[in-house]
């Protein structure tokens, strides 16, 4: 399997920024949340309480799709999630991925267990042409959610 080089300053534009605004959602939701000092663990942590009693963990992975710039288009029917996040499979915590627009006022929210094997397929791009496997989830599997305020609470 074929997969992009990481890139460290594509990295560095958007993954905070991504964090940020999910995890502003997530607090201005009632769900507090954290961000882990594991740099290989999961971009943000949430918990709900009741009663001063955890009454449950979320794991949440955070991508800006660059591509994304208005309204999601019509002839996009899956949600490209790539295969090397197969690790989440196997989370501890229930997985929360969300796929922001690239000005993060809205984002697809995929529940862990849409990462099955059934949805794998190769998704040729301009940066790997061919070989990159991708979980493509049926957008009718996801939740668009409006983010709002870009994560202005943690700027």
């Amino acid at each position: 399997m074929n997969k992009k080089v990481f890139e460290v300053e594509e990295y560095r534009a958007n993954d905070s920024r991504g964090r940020n605004a999910v995890r502003s959602h997530l607090d201005r939701s009632g769900r507090f949340s954290l961000f882990p000092t594991d740099v290989y663990g999961p971009d943000i942590l949430s918990i709900r309480m009741y009663d001063s009693c955890i009454v449950d963990i979320f794991r949440h992975e955070v991508e800006v799709k660059k591509g994304w710039k208005d309204d999601w288009p019509e002839s996009w029917r899956t949600v490209q999630v790539p295969a090397r996040r197969e690790y989440l499979t196997t989370s501890p915590y229930p997985v929360i991925l969300w796929v922001l627009r690239d000005d993060l006022q809205k984002a697809w929210c995929i529940t862990g267990d849409q990462l099955q094997e059934r949805f794998l397929g190769e998704v040729p791009n301009k940066k790997v042409p061919s070989g990159e496997m991708f979980y493509k989830i049926p957008i009718e599997n996801c939740k668009i959610v409006e983010i709002g305020d870009n994560g202005s609470d943690f700027n």
